[in-house]
């Protein structure tokens, strides 16, 4: 069921032109997470970068959409915090599948690992104090959950946002 709805909503973001809204989970483009996964999300980054877009780019050829995809993260680096870290979670989905060889595209450059980096550097603050989502009870945040995640990528994939 999720994955039938993450590509009518990739495809549904594209056309209209919402990969924004699609990558953070607003609007109606949420994809909830399997109620066996504990976490609290506003839609889940995993099924949305795997299921939806890569599935929509191989059903449609459309080679714009990695441009629309990487322009989508690139404009939630200029949001709020909440914008950066939802783009920071689709980030770490798309090294995991692109070193993994799952992504029919590569978007993840030197360039972009440091725009997310300096969106996190400034954003720290707001990202500390944030309690939505991964960050709600936790001392720091949603601070707390990036650096957790960021050591789990780099340490089995070699990748560091921070």
């Amino acid at each position: 069921m999720a994955v039938r709805r993450a590509i009518e909503l990739a495809r549904q973001a594209f056309e209209l032109d919402e990969i924004v809204a699609f990558l953070s989970g607003k609007k109606d483009y949420a994809v909830p997470i399997s109620r066996f996964v504990s976490a609290s999300v506003p839609t889940d980054f995993e099924i949305i970068v795997q299921m939806g877009i890569f599935k929509y780019f191989n059903e449609s050829n459309d080679e714009d959409i990695p441009k629309k995809y990487l322009t989508a993260i690139e404009q939630l680096l200029n949001g709020d915090c909440v914008d950066v870290w939802c783009a920071y979670m689709v980030c770490i989905q798309q090294v995991r599948f692109e070193i993994q060889r799952k992504s029919p595209f590569v978007i993840m450059s030197k360039e972009l690992i440091h725009k997310v980096s300096s969106a996190i550097k400034q954003n720290k603050g707001a990202l500390e104090t944030c309690q939505l989502w991964q960050g709600y009870g936790r001392e720091r945040g949603l601070l707390q959950d990036v650096e957790r995640s960021n050591s789990v990528l780099s340490n089995k994939y070699g990748v560091s946002f921070l």
